[in-house]
């Protein structure tokens, strides 16, 4: 029998729910709110809408049965051990909360995420929003609209927190973009998303992340390889035409400002940044030597890096390792990492078998969305290695969704069912 929920999927808990993960990329508008961010607001009400389901219809959402709850429980409870042993029991309880609100939202997305979710609603939501952001961004950085670039600055991130974290949500969206326009049948719509596909890129590109630069030509690489067998042939010149205008346009209106940061990787002496950041490593890893096993406790690397003696060096006291991988070992020692690399393999792993699924039993369209979702999980992975991630809400709705994908390539009642909506 299907599984129904009219208080799940009513329109108003839909709004308030995908309202969540259409604020993502604008920071400064959900701190705009009064007495706490806007965000939280709209989670409050969904968690009341949630409840009201187990109050009322009393069944689980097919998808809170997953293949990932054996790793997050695991995870979770390190966290606490490792946190109630703690040297910096302020810093390990405040991050106990961080990852309490993070496990959350990864149960909201389990429970409020349907097949039209996954299909539809969701790729609607992360499009709109994330090139909207980018739009607002390139109009600051290219044609100098004060408006959208307030603090003057050489690097843009429209509404966000950062630099970074710009660049990570435009790439994080190409795959989802590469999806529609290697499957969608219109031409009208072929072309509505071709034109999307550079105004993303222009976002990216606004950032000035050096390590956005890397990933998103990794990217490229990878959406060629995924969609090469789906380029219609009647569509390449026109995908070629786009190409070569976006390379014109983007050679003509790039400032030498972005060429030169980009240089700063492979040629000249490093700048602030990168030294500070091969401190970090520097600081993580005598750490791990001293705390192997179990580590300080939970997004404790910022007391850690306070009391080292690197860090008088500079004028900055407390910071994040930007990367997500040394935060989690720091923390949790080896064996929170060894667990946190198993969680995401099974994503991976989750991701990859359904794509491989959907393809045997024909449904070639949604195995193109998964691969797509797909590379937007290695997105994450490899921007792991720039930021501190483990409370990017893009990372803790990405894992879920590999679950969601697994249920509806392989579970004929998960994949059927469609809740009812009033």
């Amino acid at each position: 029998m299907a599984f129904e929920s009219p208080i799940l999927h009513n329109r108003l808990a839909l709004f308030l729910f995908y309202g969540i993960i259409a604020l993502v990329p604008y920071y400064r508008i959900r701190h705009m709110a009064y007495a706490m961010p806007l965000d939280w607001y709209l989670t409050i009400f969904s968690l009341f809408f949630a409840a009201m389901h187990f109050v009322f219809i009393r069944q689980i959402p097919p998808f809170m049965k997953n293949r990932l709850n054996r790793f997050l429980i695991l995870f979770f409870t390190l966290n606490i051990i490792a946190s109630l042993f703690s040297p910096y029991p302020a810093q390990a309880l405040d991050g106990m909360m961080t990852l309490t609100l993070g496990y959350t939202f990864i149960y909201l997305n389990l429970i409020f995420i349907s097949r039209r979710g996954f299909t539809t609603l969701l790729p609607f939501t992360l499009t709109t929003s994330i090139v909207l952001n980018a739009l607002f961004a390139s109009l600051g950085y290219f044609a100098g609209v004060e408006y959208f670039n307030q603090l003057g600055r050489s690097r843009v991130f429209g509404f966000t927190i950062g630099a970074n974290n710009m660049a990570l949500m435009g790439i994080f969206l190409m795959p989802i973009l590469a999806h529609f326009i290697t499957t969608t049948k219109r031409v009208s719509l072929v072309v509505f998303f071709s034109a999307l596909f550079p105004i993303d890129i222009a976002g990216i590109i606004s950032s000035a992340s050096r390590g956005g630069t890397l990933v998103m030509i990794m990217m490229f690489f990878g959406i060629c390889f995924e969609y090469r067998h789906r380029f219609h042939p009647r569509y390449l010149g026109l995908i070629i035409g786009l190409a070569m205008m976006s390379t014109l346009l983007a050679v003509s209106a790039i400032p030498d400002s972005y060429f030169e940061r980009q240089k700063t990787l492979v040629s000249g002496p490093r700048d602030k940044s990168l030294n500070r950041r091969a401190d970090y490593i520097r600081v993580a890893i005598d750490s791990i030597f001293q705390h192997p096993v179990m580590g300080t406790g939970a997004d404790t690397f910022k007391q850690v890096w306070y009391d080292s003696l690197i860090r008088r060096k500079y004028k900055f006291e407390v910071r994040p390792a930007h990367n997500t991988y040394l935060e989690v070992s720091v923390a949790t020692g080896l064996v929170g990492l060894g667990v946190f690399l198993a969680m995401l393999f099974q994503g991976f792993r989750d991701f990859s078998l359904a794509k491989q699924q959907l393809l045997d039993t024909g449904q070639e369209e949604m195995a193109s969305l998964v691969a797509a979702y797909r590379l937007s999980f290695l997105c994450i992975l490899a921007y792991f290695f720039l930021k501190s991630g483990l409370d990017h809400k893009f990372y803790l709705l990405i894992l879920p969704l590999s679950q969601v994908a697994y249920h509806i390539a392989f579970q004929p009642d998960a994949q059927q069912s469609e809740y009812v909506t009033e």
